[in-house]
């Protein structure tokens, strides 16, 4: 899905965070350029429950405008989304309200968690680079059906295995996410404490 294979990439206190829908990579701009989203710091908690009505979601700057990742990279993407990002002592917090214009045809098949490449669903991905680096990646991807999915991907020397490639889907993390179907699209609400 076209939802499958985007990326973001913010700064939060020196955490560069690559959201899975807004990478923006097209022949425009080089790897250098990357876009970046500003995340807000709340005071206020936060209801994981796939309902944007807290107030510090609405005063977070949204990442619109995305690019496609695959299957041909830096093309406009064919549906809205908006992203945010939140956070507070304790976690960061990701909002994505992915509009689909035929919201009656969105997959929702379930599966087991972190097994999300057997089934036919959309999926939200994040992807935490907590130094900065391009060589430490935590992924935590939801699906349709809420179910979970996290990684650890490090580059290793030279060499192109499957979790270098892919991730080791057996690193689990505890983090919360919700998911609301609404009448243009569906809602991702994410909770990854520190």
């Amino acid at each position: 899905t076209v939802f499958d294979k985007f990326a973001a990439v913010m700064s939060i206190k020196n955490i560069l965070l690559f959201i899975g829908l807004c990478m923006v990579v097209s022949p425009a701009f080089s790897l250098k350029q990357k876009k970046q989203l500003q995340a807000i710091r709340i005071t206020k908690e936060i209801k994981v429950d796939g309902v944007l009505d807290e107030l510090a979601w609405a005063s977070a700057p949204m990442a619109t405008n995305f690019k496609t990742y695959s299957p041909t990279m830096g093309e406009p993407a064919y549906q809205k989304s908006e992203v945010r990002v939140i956070y507070d002592d304790r976690a960061v917090y990701i909002s994505a309200y992915l509009y689909d214009s035929a919201p009656d045809s969105i997959m929702k098949e379930f599966t087991k968690r972190d097994n999300i490449f057997s089934g036919n669903m959309d999926r939200f991905k994040v992807s935490l680079n907590p130094y900065n680096d391009g060589q430490n990646i935590y992924q935590f991807e939801v699906t349709t059906t809420n179910v979970q999915a996290d990684s650890k991907k490090s580059v290793s020397s030279g060499r192109m295995d499957m979790r270098s490639r892919y991730g080791d889907y057996s690193w689990n993390a505890v983090w919360e996410s919700a998911v609301r179907f609404v009448e243009d699209g569906w809602i991702v609400e994410i909770e990854i404490p520190y």
